[in-house]
């Protein structure tokens, strides 16, 4: 059990501590750098002090785990995932706030063109009602195939492999969770669409619209087999190994296509950036603009669109409650 929570904590730390290169040349820790400033004794520094303090982060984590009982052991691999990244996150802030006196401006295009006209979707848009065709005909076949459902049946388990929570055969335990996955890809399907016209025009906008509409695809896929699994016996390592490989998949597709843009930054007002990570911007129309700290977009919070749709979270987050 341990060794899978020492592959869980140094997965995440290997994310984290890569975070400084999941961007941009041109940025640092979401700062807008020279050229060549990479290569400067200050920007080897801050990368340093950045991966030296998510490194003994990771350590001390996977130290805490093994010394730890088992039912400690898992409390700590609950929630440790998420300390790691309230950590990297404040390292990030911090590193951003000593190279703001390197700064530049990025030189500002003549004309900056927002999607506000149609334009031609990409051709993975055709997948976006996959989804949700994917949920309805799991929840038709489950339906012609009820009385094969046992009255019990697990759906969660421990990373010992032994199951520790269990459903009924009712339409909370057969339904709830293809309606809270239509729910998440209903909300996933319109942030895509909302980055694809709310963004100005790039190659990177594609990428991103096609990594939600394959993460709406492998969402609907997973939340699939709570219902699936009684009827067909899915064992629960093959649902492991489908997520771990679709997740490694789908990070590689992200990063391979991302580092292919050749497009320049988009050049956003660095008085307009909070800690390199958060974006207000009253005078700007776009709705989403290119991340700082990382590959994508994130919103422009001064567009109330912007708590809308985040706040749109909120009701669904909360329905879990009833639906799983």
């Amino acid at each position: 059990m341990k060794p899978i929570l020492f592959a869980s904590f140094l997965f995440t730390g290997v994310i984290l501590f890569y975070v400084p290169s999941l961007t941009r040349r041109e940025f640092l820790f979401g700062v807008p750098v020279p050229p060549d400033f990479r290569s400067t004794p200050e920007a080897r520094r801050s990368i340093r002090t950045f991966r030296t303090v998510v490194g003994a982060a990771v350590i001390a984590m996977m130290l805490a785990v093994s010394v730890a009982p088992v039912r400690q052991a898992l409390a700590i691999a609950t929630f440790g995932p998420l300390l790691l990244v309230v950590v990297s996150s404040v390292m990030f802030a911090l590193e951003n706030r000593q190279l703001r006196r390197v700064a530049i401006q990025l030189s500002r295009p003549a004309q900056v063109e927002i999607s506000t006209q149609p334009d031609r979707l990409p051709r993975s848009a055709w997948l976006s009602p996959l989804p949700f065709a994917t949920l309805l005909a799991v929840a038709l076949y489950v339906h012609q195939n009820w009385d094969r459902i046992p009255e019990r049946f697990p759906v969660h388990w421990g990373v010992n492999g032994l199951p520790n929570r269990w459903a009924t055969r009712s339409f909370h335990g057969i339904y709830g969770p293809l309606i809270f996955g239509a729910e998440m890809v209903v909300w996933i399907t319109i942030l895509g669409f909302v980055t694809w016209y709310g963004a100005r025009r790039s190659k990177l906008r594609g990428v991103v619209f096609t990594c939600m509409i394959l993460a709406a695809c492998l969402l609907a896929l997973t939340f699939c087999f709570v219902p699936l699994s009684p009827v067909l016996h899915i064992p629960v390592a093959a649902l492991v190994l489908f997520t771990v490989v679709a997740t490694v998949a789908m990070i590689v597709y992200v990063l391979m296509a991302a580092t292919s843009v050749t497009d320049k930054p988009e050049p956003t007002p660095n008085s307009a950036w909070t800690a390199g990570m958060f974006y207000y911007n009253p005078e700007d129309p776009a709705l989403c603009v290119e991340r700082r700290d990382g590959i994508g977009f994130t919103f422009n919070f001064a567009s109330p669109a912007s708590w809308f749709l985040m706040g749109a979270l909120v009701p669904i987050l909360l329905s879990m409650k009833y639906l799983l």
